[in-house]
């Protein structure tokens, strides 16, 4: 069956989560701070879930559409429209509504002053005692002035006072890297990457650093990492093209959803098409493509019952879920894949999106380039099976050894 685990957070030790997970042990609770999101009174659910619905290569998009039909029979009838023009394009990110596809965000994006701690695992802002934060905050100000050596001994009292609280480490390798000492910015670095190995600034600081000593492919390493669990993140990406290796921008959905007083609406793009000429040949396959992908999103956002078999979602709310980006995914390369050589010309972007459905990544490409875009701190709560896994991904499909495929494509 198609199943997924849903992650909660819990508030003021009450369970919050339909899925009845039981809180953590005492002893993975961080020794002070609260849980992120947290309201004063109850609990407060992630606003999306990580459990996937597919395993390796997925199932036939028959199969697909059967198991959504069953659960989501008829469906209300659906707007799909061309965008008036193409779809802008940036550095890391681009200018897609990624919330309109998977819900607005919870939680602050930053992960200095966050602490993942717990089984399943939890979210909590860092609250560190009064006496570390003023000792950083001295620290900070001694660095401004060029005393890193005087700062360094505020930051370790800060450490001791603290120790499950990253920015002293964080901080004290950035005294080093000032002064051009390598290997104890990598030792500073390297220790919070692997005391916080969920904390994306960490690995990207570890990876510029390492980048400094010559030690290049550790250093692209840790930046596919650092990318791989924040995503969103411009100055990782611009270090790894100083670095020499590749960053790819995510690879938006087919269309976004936009709610008017009419009614909902859903906007398809054509941002790699080309030219209006190309665009209107190409019309009838983006069409289908929009519309394959909006039908299955609706069918999630109609169908209590469609969330609760798919992805091990409970409840009247809707709640994107990475099963869900999963099996609408498929369902729109299924489309592409029918009009393919057919009535569009092949799309190179698309056609590596379906080498790595194929291949098993389905799951990580929408947590990396959809889930993660609306929800920055989805990938934080990963465990380190999945984290492994979407470094791979990074690694194969956003940041590859040598020009991605689809680039080469380009030119023949």
């Amino acid at each position: 069956m198609i199943r997924g685990r849903r992650l909660c957070w819990t508030a003021l030790g009450l369970v919050g989560c339909a899925s009845g997970a039981a809180a953590p042990p005492a002893a993975s609770v961080p020794a002070s701070g609260d849980l992120a999101c947290a309201k004063p009174r109850g609990a407060v659910a992630l606003g999306f879930s990580l459990g996937s619905a597919l395993a390796g290569v997925p199932p036939r998009p028959a199969d697909i559409e059967r198991f959504i039909e069953q659960r989501a029979p008829g469906g209300a009838p659906l707007a799909v429209e061309m965008a008036a023009a193409p779809r802008k394009t940036g550095t890391a990110g681009d200018a897609f509504n990624y919330a309109s596809v998977a819900g607005p965000a919870v939680c602050p994006a930053a992960d200095i002053g966050l602490r993942v701690a717990g089984d399943p695992p939890q979210l909590w802002v860092m609250a560190p005692p009064a006496a570390a934060r003023q000792r950083v905050a001295l620290a900070a100000a001694r660095m401004a002035a060029g005393q890193n050596a005087e700062a360094r001994s505020d930051l370790a009292a800060a450490r001791a006072i603290e120790p499950g609280w990253a920015q002293p480490l964080l901080l004290a390798g950035d005294t080093y890297r000032a002064e051009g000492r390598w290997d104890e910015a990598q030792r500073m670095y390297g220790g919070a990457a692997a005391g916080f190995p969920w904390m994306a600034s960490a690995h990207a600081r570890l990876g510029a650093a390492l980048l400094e000593a010559g030690r290049r492919d550790d250093a692209l390493r840790e930046l596919r990492l650092a990318l791989a669990l924040r995503p969103h993140d411009i100055e990782a990406a611009q270090a790894l093209r100083d670095a020499g290796g590749t960053w790819v921008p995510p690879l938006p959905p087919p269309a976004e959803r936009v709610a008017t007083k009419q009614g909902v609406v859903w906007i398809a793009h054509a941002g790699r098409a080309g030219g209006a000429a190309q665009t209107a040949s190409l019309l009838p396959s983006l069409l289908a493509e929009a519309t394959a992908y909006a039908r299955c999103k609706e069918a999630f956002r109609a169908s209590e019952a469609l969330r609760r078999d798919a992805a091990g979602l409970a409840g009247t709310t809707w709640v994107w879920s990475v099963a869900e980006e999963d099996l609408c995914t498929v369902l729109w390369l299924a489309a592409y894949l029918r009009h393919r050589g057919v009535i569009r010309a092949p799309d190179a972007r698309l056609d590596d999106l379906v080498r790595a459905v194929e291949a098993g990544f389905v799951s990580e490409r929408s947590l990396h380039d959809v889930g993660a875009r609306a929800h920055p701190h989805a990938p934080l709560l990963l465990p380190p099976a999945r984290r492994a896994r979407q470094l791979d991904f990074v690694t194969r499909h956003r940041s590859p050894d040598g020009p991605p495929s689809f680039w080469l494509a380009a030119f023949r």
